[in-house]
């Protein structure tokens, strides 16, 4: 009997201890599906972590080409504004350049007024010495047409002399003596103390010329003496003429020159003259105008250029912060990533 009651108490004990160890198993088995399920999230997880990693690292990879080009692109940027200070640069050395040449224009302007200035001082002294030298002749002229008429009045008046005297002597009887002995000492004499007519009226007409020399001689000298000096201010005026056409020809040489040196291929040397300076001078104000609207426009488009290229790599500096911010950001979550498939190896 009481082997019966130790059998079934051993058996209620083993009916416990077998209701326990199921309810043991079920439990295990819960957990086992619930470690299977986990395990299955796990690998869903890890291959989702694997794709999000290959997407990461070509993301990484376009971002660092993208970064690559940026770079180049920022590069060429700078050797673009480095050109473009190059340029400014240029731009200064020729502004003050263009200030000299302009400096230049402007002596040759005052220049050209003064020779022009010059020359019409020159020909109207030319003007005023043709005319006194003209006047001049024109009163010689009349001087000797009424001293001619003066020689002729004053020969006629001693040949009437003459021929009253001598028929004078020859209708007076009382004047024979004389007459002979005037005879006779003309034969003794030389003949040559005989006053002949020509004598005569030699002798009348010097008192008539140096009457006219006493009255005109000074102002025939002082004409003289001003035709000489008129004389020498035309040879002095016609020297600094010539001085002046070569001072044109070397400035019209310089003018062509720097014309040259500022537009090339401009203006040929063969359609310059030198009688063509202020055509010249035009010219080369026309060229500075040219030169001053295409430094300007230069000037404008620099400042736009610089401005754009600014405005772009300002972009494309924030574009690559972006891009780095965002690389950080997949880097970070790729370290996670890899720090949880870690840990679910380990846990596995």
């Amino acid at each position: 009997m009481k082997e019966i009651q130790r059998n079934e108490y051993e058996l209620r004990f083993l009916k416990q201890d077998h209701e326990r160890l199921h309810n043991e198993n079920e439990k295990i088995l819960l957990k086992s599906q619930e470690f299977t399920e986990r395990i299955q999230e796990l690998d869903e997880l890890q291959l989702k972590l694997k794709y999000d990693l290959k997407q990461s690292k070509r993301q990484e990879q376009r971002l660092l080409d993208a970064n690559a080009e940026l770079e180049e692109d920022n590069v060429a940027l700078q050797q673009q504004v480095q050109r473009l200070r190059e340029n400014l640069i240029d731009y200064d050395g020729l502004k003050v350049e263009n200030k000299h040449l302009q400096e230049n224009i402007d002596d040759l302007h005052r220049m050209m007024k003064e020779l022009e200035s010059l020359k019409a001082i020159s020909e109207s002294q030319l003007i005023e010495l043709h005319n006194t030298l003209r006047d001049e002749r024109e009163q010689k002229r009349i001087y000797k047409q009424q001293l001619d008429n003066r020689i002729q009045q004053e020969s006629l008046r001693n040949l009437d002399s003459i021929r009253m005297t001598l028929n004078a002597a020859h209708t007076n009887p009382s004047d024979d003596y004389l007459f002979n002995c005037e005879d006779d000492d003309i034969e003794d004499d030389d003949i040559s103390h005989v006053p002949s007519p020509n004598d005569i009226l030699e002798n009348d007409q010097q008192p008539v010329v140096n009457l006219f020399n006493e009255i005109h001689g000074n102002e025939i000298r002082k004409l003289e003496l001003e035709c000489l000096q008129l004389s020498q201010i035309k040879s002095s005026l016609d020297n600094q003429l010539l001085t002046i056409n070569e001072k044109t020809k070397i400035l019209s040489h310089k003018i062509q020159h720097m014309i040259e040196i500022i537009i090339p291929n401009k203006i040929s040397l063969n359609q310059i003259n030198s009688d063509d300076t202020n055509n010249l001078l035009i010219t080369s104000l026309d060229s500075i105008e040219q030169i001053d609207g295409i430094i300007n426009k230069n000037i404008h488009l620099f400042n736009g250029d610089q401005e754009l290229f600014k405005k772009k790599s300002d972009e494309q500096e924030h574009t690559i912060f972006k891009l780095k911010q965002d690389l950080n950001i997949m880097m970070k979550q790729c370290n996670d990533t890899q720090t949880t498939l870690i840990k679910t190896h380990d846990n596995l």
